[in-house]
Formats: C-alpha cells, structure tokens, sequence
C-alpha cells in the first residue's frame, strides 16, 4: 500500500485538523499512522520484531526502533498542538505532552515510568 496515497490514511489524519479532538482519539490516529509507515499491525509488534533483527545482526542500535506505544502517544499529542497552532488555535502546551520546567518547556518524551539501569 501506497501511504501517502491511502485514501483511509487521509481520514486517520483528520483528526489532527479537529479542534475539538480528544487526547485519546489522537493517540490512536497518530499510533495509527505509524502503523502504517511501518508496515505492520501492531507497533509493539514491530518493536520486537526489530529488535530481534537486530539482535541477529549484531547490529543494536536503538535509536532505529520506532518510538514505544507511550512516547509515540506524547508525540501524537505534540503534532496535533503545532497542526492547531498553524491554524490559528491557540491551545495549552501543558495539555499537549509538554511539560513545565524551570528551564522553560521541554517535551513530554513518555507518559510510562522509565526504568532505571540495573546496579548491583
């Protein structure tokens, strides 16, 4: 399937035009969209799978994983607050997956817990 010409693609991201839209709904349409520039079914799915591969090749690079379900959500959640802004809505960053530092406003990187390295 041609991505950028899927004509159900064009629907997913209409939700990012959508004033209105709830953080849920543009979770789901932005997990969605990577979906479907991967090629797969499911992102954590795709996560593994790549993982695995690189596993074989010995060959780990993490950053060439896509993004897990959370920090894509968080992402999703920024791409609709900058497509509102080029609108002309004006919109809270903090509600947006930025948060308020006393540096100024940083990006929301994942809403899950991040482990800690292991140290005996």
């Amino acid at each position: 399937m041609n991505v950028l010409n899927s004509t159900e693609l064009q629907k997913v991201v209409n939700i990012f035009r959508d004033e209105n839209a709830f953080p849920d709904d543009i979770d789901e349409a932005g997990q969605k969209v990577l979906i479907a520039l991967y090629g797969e079914k499911n992102s954590n799915e795709l996560r593994f799978k790549l993982f695995q591969k690189s596993l074989v090749k010995n060959n780990l690079n993490l950053a060439f994983l896509p993004p897990t379900t959370a920090a894509a959500c968080e992402h999703s959640l920024r791409a609709y607050l900058q497509v509102q802004l080029w609108r002309g809505f004006a919109k809270s960053p903090l509600d947006w997956g930025w948060k308020e530092t006393k540096h100024g406003l940083f990006s929301v990187i994942t809403s899950n817990q991040i482990l800690q390295p292991f140290s005996p």
